[in-house]
């Protein structure tokens, strides 16, 4: 059974006993279940790279070429004294030599008084340029997308009032669209901004009393095809996803089920109606500092699972993880290395 990909809510928000002198920097970087993005000392920067190989005893010839793993990207994060983020790079492939690496995606952020300025670009689509307010609640300001020679394509500029945030979307200087968000971002009013995605909006519904969003769409590639395809996502108070439904023309083609312990996912299952019904089921188990040391899946109410991975760390002076050993029954085994260098 292919296993559901949530973008976005199956990150791993592990508050740790040392969190309150931790930094979270889940804000930046692409995070894998199986890290952790509590980040301990004075951050200078972090690199990070993946080995793999089928079999623990290959593991020298592995070391000798970086694949990815878990997600498509490595990254470098740079900080400055004052813990400010002032650099972002994701890599797309990884060599022994940082400068053969291909940039997927390039942010640099310079602080100017009361403000924070973003600039991002990559192979995907044009450079972005966003405006933040820098004071205790950092809030976004503006958005100036520009095309290939550099003019403002698309502008966003946005408001607060005492609960919520309004978008106002301009092409050139006409205002297209108007869209409404509560405090953590998430739509409550308007039609989704899907620009860079394959998908056409038809409606959006959120229902405040039970945190539940309802999305209705059809894919604009499938010519022809006039499916209305249906995402329902019910949240709990914390604003994690506890529930998630796609429908294609009312019919049920899959479901999510999420559970929590004090903020940490310790249980997901995933059914699948489009093809059978397939059924899969996985735990996370965590040490006592909330490292996700086991995880385990199952599939089809079987009782033994088919897969069982369990992950060990080896930890610097500061309490951070600088290497972390995968390894799950089948005998495939990964390495993940952070470099990690602080302002001493």
């Amino acid at each position: 059974m292919n296993k559901i990909i949530l973008i976005g809510i199956l990150s791993l928000f592990c508050g740790n006993i040392f969190a309150q002198n931790g930094k979270d920097i889940s804000e930046y970087a692409p995070f894998s279940e199986f890290e952790k993005p509590i980040i301990y000392g004075k951050i200078k920067s972090i690199r990070t790279f993946k080995y793999e190989t089928d079999s623990v005893y290959n593991i020298i010839e592995s070391l000798k070429r970086h694949v990815e793993y878990f997600n498509n990207q490595t990254y470098y994060l740079e900080f400055d004294i004052n813990g400010n983020i002032i650099d972002v790079v994701f890599f797309d492939r990884h060599s022994e030599n940082d400068n053969d690496n291909d940039t997927a995606e390039h942010y640099r952020y310079t602080y100017d008084k009361n403000i924070i300025i973003e600039e991002s670009n990559n192979e995907y689509r044009p450079i972005i340029k966003k405006i933040y307010s820098n004071n205790k609640r950092k809030k976004i300001v503006q958005q100036l997308w520009y095309d290939s020679i550099f003019n403002v394509s698309r502008k966003y500029l946005y408001t607060y009032n005492k609960k919520n945030i309004i978008e106002s979307i301009y092409k050139k200087d006409s205002l297209i669209q108007t869209n409404e968000y509560d405090k953590h971002y998430r739509l409550i009013n308007g039609i989704p901004n899907n620009v860079w995605l394959l998908a056409s909006p038809v409606s959006y519904i959120y229902d405040k009393k039970e945190r539940k969003t309802i999305y209705e769409y059809k894919i604009m590639c499938s010519i022809g095809d006039k499916t209305i395809y249906k995402d329902i996502a019910l949240y709990n108070k914390k604003n994690r996803v506890i529930k998630y439904q796609k429908f294609a023309d009312e019919k049920m083609l899959r479901e999510s089920i999420f559970k929590y312990k004090n903020n940490k996912l310790i249980e997901e299952t995933h059914f699948e109606y489009h093809n059978g019904n397939d059924i899969e089921k996985t735990f996370y188990f965590y040490d006592k500092n909330d490292f996700l040391i086991k995880k385990q899946t199952l599939d089809n109410n079987e009782t033994e699972p088919y897969n069982k991975v369990s992950i060990t760390y080896e930890l610097d002076k500061y309490g951070n993880w600088v290497k972390m050993f995968v390894n799950d029954d089948d005998y495939n085994f990964c390495l993940i290395e952070r470099k990690i260098t602080y302002y001493e």
